[in-house]
């Protein structure tokens, strides 16, 4: 059986939160683990430190010295094959004994419950997507940005039809237009190419009428001075 010193002689068995700092000027914490350190039973006992620290914090800063030799005749008489007998005691540690007791049942208690697991991480839901026209109209005054064929890329989208594209540091500027749920793009010098868009949070994805998408970030505004 575990705690084969005292603990089971005063019949073994409460934390207070943040005790760390009051344990180590506490003679009833210093002694009990000592004393519990010498017993090989220790070692399976689930935690020494907060046992003994809530025993240190039940019992009065008045009452800790006569405690600690309540605790000390207890191991005596327990080295010896016995148990403490409070009738021969002197009335005041007879007294100390007996609620030393309780307290210990009560800490005792409290170190074998098992701490309440964790509650588990909600798991955010899915970013609601929006298409056509609606994800359009959330990227117009805002830019888009990321890596396309390995290189930097973002576009700026003006409410009076201009686009900003800068392309690692080329920059250049185009005409964006609204044509059925698509948006289309002109360049100078290029065809125009027509996207359907949709927007899952702060992505947003082009696709082509071939099927091939392109997928880059909203950033908020104009960050890119574009």
């Amino acid at each position: 059986m575990q705690m084969q010193r005292w603990v089971l002689a005063l019949a073994a068995g409460v934390l207070a939160v943040g005790l760390s700092a009051t344990a180590g000027a506490n003679e009833v914490v210093e002694y009990c683990q000592t004393s519990i350190g010498k017993d090989p039973a220790a070692k399976t006992f689930p935690d020494v430190p907060k046992f003994c620290g809530c025993i240190g914090e039940k019992v009065a800063a008045a009452d800790r010295s006569l405690t600690v030799t309540v605790m000390k005749a207890s191991d005596e008489a327990r080295a010896k094959g016995g148990r403490l007998d409070p009738a021969t005691l002197p009335p005041e540690q007879a007294k100390a004994l007996e609620g030393l007791r309780g307290v210990v049942q009560g800490c005792m208690q409290l170190v074998m419950t098992p701490a309440p697991a964790p509650a588990p991480t909600p798991v955010p839901a899915p970013a609601a997507k929006v298409t056509g026209i609606a994800a359009w109209s959330q990227l117009i005054g805002n830019t888009v940005a990321g890596k396309i064929d390995g290189k930097d890329y973002a576009e700026f989208y003006l409410a009076d039809g201009t686009v900003k594209t800068m392309e690692d540091s080329v920059l250049t500027t185009g005409k964006w237009s609204v044509e059925g749920d698509q948006v289309c793009f002109v360049y100078p010098k290029e065809d125009k190419a027509c996207f359907a868009v949709e927007v899952a949070g702060d992505d947003v994805t082009f696709t082509e009428k071939s099927g091939t998408g392109i997928r880059l970030k909203i950033l908020k505004g104009n960050p890119r001075n574009l």
